[in-house]
Order: C-alpha cells, then sequence, then structure tokens
C-alpha cells in the first residue's frame, strides 16, 4: 500500500502522456490503416465488378454479331442464287454444289473465330470452311483434334437440341480441364424446302483476346463464360492451365485475417450464360492486401516504438524525483504521493532546523547569563556544517531585531562571511545579542558590515557593541562580557542599578502582560493556517526564541504544544458535531496540510481521526 502511495505522482504521468500522446497516436493509426483499407477494398471490388459488367457485355456483343450472321445466312439461303438454295437435294445429288458452298462459306467469314460452319441434321453432313465430313469424322478429326469431351461435343450436334431461332451452346472441355473450346450454334432453316440445320461457331479463347486483354494483363485474374443453369465453364480466358484448381463456388477468401471477395458474376437474361472473374492468390488484390498487412506491421511497430519513447521521457523526467526521494531518511514513514512526501520531510526538516536552533540558543544563553559550561561536542553535534575557526559577541542595543529579519540577517552574514550567526534579544530587554561562529579570520570585515546594515535599518539613536574574538566555545562568555564592560563605560553603577531593579519590576509587568496579550491573540487566531511561532514573535516584536521560553516558564509548554492543543480541541469538536471531511475540518482547525494533521491527532489520542469520529 505505501509503495502504491510513493508512486501515485508516476503513475499520474504516465497515464497523462499516454493519453495525451500515445493514445491518439494509436487511435488514429488504427483509424487510417482500417479507413483507407476499407476504401481500396471497396473501389478494388468496384473495379472487378466493372471488369465483369465490361467483360459479359463484349462477349454479346460477339455472340449477337454471330446471331446476326446465322440470321443473314439462313434468309440469304432462299435466294436462287445461294449455293443452299436446294439444301439437303443439293448435296445428295451432285458435289460440285458442295464445291460451291465452300466457297459461299467462305465469302461470308468476315468474324474472327477458330472455325464455323453448317450441321444438316436430315444427311449427317458438317459443312466448314475447310470441306464436308460427317459428323463424326468432323468431330474427331477436327474439332476435337487437341482434344476433348467427343460425347458432350456430339450431344450440341444433337437434332433433340434443335428448336428453330434458338441459340445453343457446349464446349469441348473435359471434366478435369478448361482449356477446350467453346461451341454456339444457331438452329434454324435453309433453303426453299426449310431443311433443319444448325449453324454453329468454334470459339477460341485466342478469338477474344481484346475482350479480357486489359484483365489478363493483371496477373491472378480468370474470365470464365458458364452455363447459368449448371456452373458447367464453356469458356475460360487466363491461365487456363491451372484453372482445375480453381473453385468457383468460393466467393470469398481471408487473406492475411482480412477478409476478400473473389468472384464476381453476371448473367445473361436472354441466355443461357452467366459470367465469372475469379481472383486468385497471385493478383493485384492480394498483393494490395499483403502490403496493407505490412504496412500494418510498421504502424505496431511504430506505436512500440513511441510507446519506448515514452517510457524514456518517463524516466528522464521522474529520475531526478526519485533520485531526490532515495536521498531522503525515512520516506516511508510519510503518507501520500512523491511531492506530498517532499513537503511533509521539508516541513519535518524545517521543525527540527529550528528546534535544533532553539536548543543552541538556550545552550549559549545559559552559558553568557549563568556561565555555564559549553559542551564543545554538543554544540558540533547541534549545529550543522565545518566546525568553526573562532567566535564573536555583538550586542546591539536600543533596537531589536524581529525574527523575521534575524533569520534574514543571519543567510546574508553565512551567504558572505561564511558565518553562522544566533541572534536573541535576553529575557526581553531592549537589546540583542549576536554570537557569531566564524569559519575564517573576518571578524572585522563582519563587524563592519553589520554597522552598516545596523545604519540602514534604524533610524533613531542605537549602540553597537563588538565583543573581542574567541577562540574556544567556553570563553564566548568573556567576549559576552567583554561587550557589557564596553556598555558600562558609558553609565554610572548606580544607574545601572536602579535601571536594573526598575526593570526587572518592569519585566515581570510586562511579561505577565504580555504573556496575557499572546494568549488572547491565540485564543483569536489559532484556526488561521499561516499561524506560526514566527508570525507572533513578530506581532509581539520579541524573538521567537523570547517567545519559546515564555511558554515554557510561564505557561508550561511550549508554544507549538500550546496551539496543537487548541487546535486539536477544535477538530475534536468539529469531528463529533459536523459532517465536514478530515481535509475540511484540518483547514477549519488550522492545521492547513491534512497529513500532518492525521499524525498529531494520532500522536496526541492514538487514533486516527476517522477512528475517533466512529467513536
Amino acid at each position: 500500500m505505501m509503495k502504491r502511495k510513493r508512486y501515485r505522482y508516476l503513475y499520474r504521468l504516465t497515464l497523462i502522456i499516454f493519453l495525451m500522446l500515445a493514445l491518439p497516436v494509436i487511435l488514429i493509426t488504427w483509424f487510417f490503416w482500417n479507413r483507407s483499407f476499407e476504401e481500396m477494398r471497396k473501389g478494388n471490388e468496384a473495379y472487378y465488378e466493372k471488369m465483369t459488367e465490361s467483360f459479359m457485355n463484349g462477349f454479346n456483343r460477339e455472340l449477337t454479331e454471330l446471331k446476326d450472321h446465322a440470321s443473314r445466312l439462313s434468309v440469304g439461303s432462299r435466294k436462287t442464287d445461294s449455293a443452299f438454295f436446294r439444301g439437303e437435294e443439293s448435296f445428295q445429288e451432285n458435289a460440285y454444289w458442295y464445291y460451291e458452298a465452300v466457297e459461299e462459306l467462305k465469302e461470308n467469314a468476315n468474324f474472327d473465330i477458330s472455325d464455323w460452319g453448317i450441321y444438316y441434321y436430315g444427311i449427317d453432313s458438317v459443312i466448314t470452311r475447310s470441306g464436308n465430313r460427317s459428323l463424326k469424322q468432323y468431330v474427331e478429326n477436327t474439332l476435337l483434334q487437341d482434344g476433348g469431351d467427343a460425347e458432350q461435343a456430339m450431344h450440341f450436334f444433337s437434332e433433340g437440341n434443335y428448336r428453330q431461332m434458338k441459340m445453343v451452346f457446349a464446349t469441348t472441355n473435359t471434366a478435369d480441364s478448361h482449356e477446350g473450346k467453346m461451341l454456339a450454334g444457331y438452329c434454324t432453316t435453309l433453303g426453299s424446302g426449310g431443311d433443319k440445320a444448325l449453324i454453329f461457331y468454334v470459339i477460341d479463347p485466342q478469338n477474344y483476346k481484346d475482350l479480357w486483354n486489359v484483365g489478363y494483363d493483371e496477373e491472378g485474374v480468370y474470365f470464365y463464360v458458364l452455363n447459368s443453369l449448371t456452373d458447367q465453364v464453356f469458356l475460360a480466358f487466363g491461365d487456363a492451365a491451372g484453372a482445375e484448381e480453381l473453385r468457383l463456388e468460393e466467393t470469398e477468401r481471408t487473406t492475411h485475417g482480412i477478409r476478400q471477395k473473389v468472384l464476381y458474376q453476371s448473367s445473361n437474361s436472354l441466355l443461357p450464360l452467366s459470367f465469372a472473374v475469379y481472383v486468385t492468390e497471385d493478383s493485384l488484390q492480394n498483393n494490395i492486401t499483403e502490403f496493407y498487412q505490412n504496412m500494418r506491421l510498421l504502424s505496431v511497430f511504430l506505436v512500440l516504438f513511441l510507446l519506448a519513447l515514452c517510457v524514456a521521457a518517463l524516466y528522464m523526467e521522474y529520475r531526478p524525483v526519485h533520485r531526490l526521494l532515495a536521498g531522503m531518511e525515512n520516506y516511508e514513514e510519510y503518507e501520500g504521493g512523491e511531492f506530498e512526501t517532499i513537503q511533509n520531510a521539508l516541513h519535518d526538516r524545517s521543525v527540527k532546523i529550528q528546534e535544533q536552533e532553539m536548543l543552541v540558543l538556550d545552550l549559549l544563553v545559559s552559558h553568557l547569563l549563568y556561565g555555564v559550561p559549553v559542551s564543545a561536542g554538543k554544540l558540533e553535534r547541534l549545529v550543522a556544517g565545518a566546525p568553526a575557526t573562532g567566535y564573536c559577541v555583538y550586542l546591539l542595543e536600543g533596537h531589536v531585531l524581529l525574527s523575521s529579519e534575524a533569520s534574514q540577517f543571519a543567510k546574508e552574514a553565512e551567504k558572505q562571511f561564511s558565518a553562522r550567526l544566533f541572534v536573541t534579544d535576553l529575557q526581553e530587554e531592549d537589546q540583542n545579542v549576536i554570537i557569531a561562529f566564524l569559519k575564517e579570520a573576518n571578524a572585522g570585515e563582519l563587524e563592519v558590515w553589520m554597522e552598516g546594515r545596523f545604519r540602514e535599518r534604524f533610524v533613531s539613536d542605537y549602540s553597537f557593541y563588538p565583543g573581542k574574538v574567541v577562540e574556544s566555545p567556553d570563553e564566548i562568555r568573556s567576549s559576552y562580557l567583554y561587550c557589557c564592560e564596553k556598555k558600562k563605560e558609558r553609565e554610572t553603577k548606580l544607574t545601572l542599578e536602579l535601571e536594573d531593579q526598575k526593570a526587572q519590576q518592569s519585566r515581570k509587568e510586562q511579561q505577565k502582560k504580555k504573556r496575557d496579550e499572546i494568549l488572547a491573540y491565540l485564543e483569536a487566531h489559532y484556526r488561521d493556517t499561516d499561524l506560526s511561532q514566527t508570525q507572533v514573535a513578530d506581532a509581539f516584536q520579541i524573538s521567537s526564541y523570547t517567545l519559546s521560553r515564555m511558554f515554557k516558564s510561564q505557561v508550561g509548554i511550549g508554544f507549538t504544544e500550546y496551539v496543537n492543543a487548541k487546535r486539536l480541541d477544535y477538530a475534536k469538536e468539529l469531528l463529533l458535531t459536523t459532517s465536514y471531511s478530515i481535509r475540511e475540518i484540518s483547514i477549519l482547525s488550522g492545521f492547513g496540510n491534512d497529513n500532518y494533521f492525521s499524525r498529531i491527532f494520532k500522536a496526541s489520542t492514538g487514533v486516527s481521526p476517522t477512528r475517533f469520529r466512529e467513536g
């Protein structure tokens, strides 16, 4: 629990950086890639759908031209100058008529297909531009010379398929190969006798290359013409050698976890044909998907890199705080986050320093007034830093430095002369005793500096008596007495005694009066959060040391203990009679810092404020 509280600032900093930097980048990256790929996928599907529609329309136009050609041939056969005028009768009587028929077929060959001709059902004769053969001969020797399904081809020419003005279709494909040709036939009648005939056309994929050239140039895209009733492949454009491996019923495929549409189909409403475009894994679509997948992985690495930068930034930002905490003693005892811990530690350190200064002053004052020996070892423990090389006492009479002025005065002296000053007013007399712990042989410079500061500070008359520099703490009193001797030289002994008697009587009265005033002041202001010993001392123009001694001698407890006791009594009343929070009660009772309030309350009562309220 303590460790979690200790790293509260780190947790907040991590959350802020993640929410303000990493999270928006992750969301934007995710949205950009998914949105852009979705748009790209839709555009890609629209492209293939348009390609399928274009392929169907182009093939339908070609079939329409073939149908129109067959119609024209049928109509022309009824003219007397046509080789087909007498129909089957001509071919049964004289082969010369067959020669004219072949020549007429050649003259009508104004389109690009592998082969075309006429099959007469009545005489079992197939007439093409290359000659006249029986149906079996034509199928086996010409139509299927590159392989194919003979039964399927023979069924195409079957009279059972005949229906006048009807288009019929078949293929030479086998069950395991789509490399065959497509057969398109037009059932009609020829000649003056109206003989039943089938005008047929043999379509090779290469004949209609212009129809699928755009799509075929794209690797991995196959085009198919199918029987819309049975899904039999009539014609395959593209890499027909691998077509048998395709599954035309597979409309979608998942690649790298991404759905892809792979089969695009359109149907002819007038003919039993459908048209399909199949997109394989070697297509541009699949390459785009792989590119997207790679970019997505790259974006993940970029996000991870960004997170690593965030971690590095957190480390650099938090390192000074961590080092500061690590250098503090007993920081585990403090509650709250890192900055609250530092604040409480600094507060406790300030209190400790003030207590040490009070102890030093108490030791020095006892030595100056009563000659109590000064323990050098104890003095060194209380005064931090290197040991002093000399000691000197200065006496300021006529004015008293306020606690805040004395503190600032001591800081400036330490900064400029490396001298540690302790300032007190010695039992509220109208004078200040300044005890200097010297680090360098600069007592003269320090004396000149102090006189200059006093001239700037005080307008009315004052007296300043510098003592002599001594080397031992036990000789500090002699430096003070030297100051007093200088002072006595200006006054007569009688005057001093009378003044001492009056001053003593007056001092007692003033002490009692001032004590009552201070207690009344504290009664009115103990709930102020900014109330401090220094502030009260300044308000009554005495030093913090004198205020502390007055409380111990006349009230029986220290200043801080007295104020805390008043605040705790008021806090207990609020805990039992109001619903204010612990933080609000700490502020209303004058503590200000709820952690400090809780520690003081528990030290006084043995329980926390919350437990005290619960009873």
